[in-house]
């Protein structure tokens, strides 16, 4: 069974930036980066530079944090 396509309720709730979600678990905004980046539902604004490397700003959906941090905290 295909899980139910996120609607206008995923978009409206709360997104966080890592460093957010950084300060209140007291864990580094690298690391929030790395555990979040390859997560389905993360949004991912890509800013290229050309030549030079790009740059990608995550938001994390609530929906998405409480999943992670649920599944890591048993």
């Amino acid at each position: 069974m295909e899980p139910p396509k996120p609607g206008l309720d995923h978009i409206l709730e709360p997104f966080f930036a890592p460093a957010q979600i950084a300060q209140r678990l007291s864990l580094s905004e690298q690391t929030v980066i790395r555990l979040f980046q390859d997560q389905p539902g993360v949004l991912k604004v890509r800013k290229g530079l050309g030549k030079k490397r790009d740059y990608v700003t995550l938001r994390i959906p609530e929906s998405v944090l409480r999943r992670v941090i649920g599944g890591r905290s048993s």
